[in-house]
């Protein structure tokens, strides 16, 4: 995608050609261990490759103008962080129109 092989992502499938979501990290920091796929959000899992490994979870969430959906999105997140292991979260929040 990029010309180079350093970079590996994670997709969320695209909806009638829109809102879809896509999360990019390059291999050499990152190595991903697990990923959830839900409408409008990503959770990617991974090892940030540092002095000292860290287990890191990324939350990507692609909100719609629905209140309703709003609220179930986080309710799924807020879910899998219950169960997760990882202690560090970084969570990024999308919500704008092309």
């Amino acid at each position: 995608m990029w010309g180079t092989n350093e970079v590996d992502w994670v997709e969320n499938g695209v909806e009638n050609n829109a809102e879809g979501l896509i999360t990019m990290w390059r291999k050499c920091c990152f190595l991903l261990s697990n990923f959830i796929n839900g409408k409008n959000y990503s959770i990617i899992e991974r090892e940030w490759r540092i002095e000292e490994p860290i287990q890191i979870t990324i939350v990507d969430v692609y909100n719609s103008d629905s209140l309703e959906e709003k609220r179930s999105v986080w309710e799924k997140v807020r879910e899998s962080r219950t169960v997760q292991g990882s202690k560090t979260w970084c969570v990024v929040e999308t919500n704008f129109k092309l």
